[in-house]
């Protein structure tokens, strides 16, 4: 018996996000910080 054992449910909000992030195949770049947005403007 290990005691770093996690056979714990995952909670329903991080299921439903995991699903919906999942089920969009886009797996593209989603996160755009605020230095990508300043750069295109020069």
């Amino acid at each position: 018996m290990w005691i770093a054992d996690m056979d714990y449910e995952i909670a329903q909000p991080i299921q439903d996000a995991l699903i919906q992030r999942i089920t969009n195949s886009g797996f593209g770049y989603e996160y755009k910080p605020d230095s990508f947005l300043k750069a295109q403007k020069t």
